[in-house]
């Protein structure tokens, strides 16, 4: 993630004036990124060419006589900042749904392009003042996440994706609208992919265990969302938010101006 690779640098940058240190933290790393024991291989070409593929030997992968290297993660804060010479923030928030209970549907991107468009567009961007701002639905981890960008605010912005719940309890709209939310997703879901692109999102569902199967499941749920199932998820995204990380990237003046809201703030 951007957070874990802020600290490799720092650390890399760190061991640079020694170098047997700076050479043995990038071997490691090397080692953990091109073991054989963790060796993935995918190719995007056409059909005609994919035999010479599977012909030619995997040079490039070395073995590290490892099969059980690994790589320990640090535990981060559940609410954390970081402070950059900036005159705006960047607010983002997880809520964990599948603590819930909660399972994903097709129907979430549908809400997640309500909340986004509606709700968040008018909430942080038209009056709180961000430039960018939005709302997504994880079917692989099972997150609801937020962010702002160039964002004046800190604390009102998390407010505000608190405050999404009550903003669907009181949703309403006719078929027609709901019919528009509806082409709205598929047609961003859906868009045409450069064949770089199409071969990125064929690991990421095979890494997250995603078939094809549960894919048209999920688009027969998207199809099938009416108003009051975006209604129904306001308890979803209310009990969700109990279990919300926080990161915020800003200046120490935006940060400090909400400073009890983060656990850790690293310089």
């Amino acid at each position: 993630d951007g957070y874990g690779y802020l600290t490799f640098i720092r650390g890399a940058l760190a061991d640079f004036g020694d170098g047997a240190a700076f050479s043995d933290r990038l071997a490691k790393l090397c080692a953990h990124v091109f073991g054989d024991c963790l060796k993935a291989v995918s190719c995007s070409s056409e059909e005609k060419d994919y035999p010479a593929f599977l012909a030619e030997p995997l040079g490039f992968v070395r073995n590290t006589g490892d099969a059980h290297t690994a790589m320990i993660y640090p535990a981060y804060a559940k609410s954390q900042a970081v402070r950059i010479p900036a005159a705006v923030a960047f607010d983002a928030a997880c809520m964990d749904f599948a603590a819930t209970g909660a399972v994903y549907s097709g129907k979430m991107g549908v809400l997640s392009r309500i909340l986004s468009l509606d709700y968040l567009w008018n909430a942080v961007r038209v009056k709180g003042g961000a430039y960018g701002v939005g709302m997504a639905a994880s079917e692989g981890g099972g997150l609801f996440t937020f962010y702002s960008y160039r964002d004046p605010s800190v604390g009102k912005t998390y407010d505000a994706y608190r405050a999404s719940a009550e903003y669907l309890r009181g949703f309403s709209a006719d078929e027609k609208t709901m019919a528009g939310y509806i082409i709205g997703y598929v047609s961003s879901s859906d868009r045409p992919l450069r064949p770089k692109t199409q071969s990125r999102i064929a690991d990421l569902r095979y890494f997250a265990h995603i078939t094809r199967e549960e894919r048209v499941t999920r688009r027969a749920e998207a199809l099938s969302v009416t108003s009051d199932d975006i209604r129904g998820y306001a308890d979803v995204l209310a009990a969700s938010a109990e279990h919300m990380t926080v990161c915020t990237v800003a200046s120490s003046e935006k940060i400090d101006a909400d400073i009890d809201r983060f656990e850790t703030v690293t310089e």
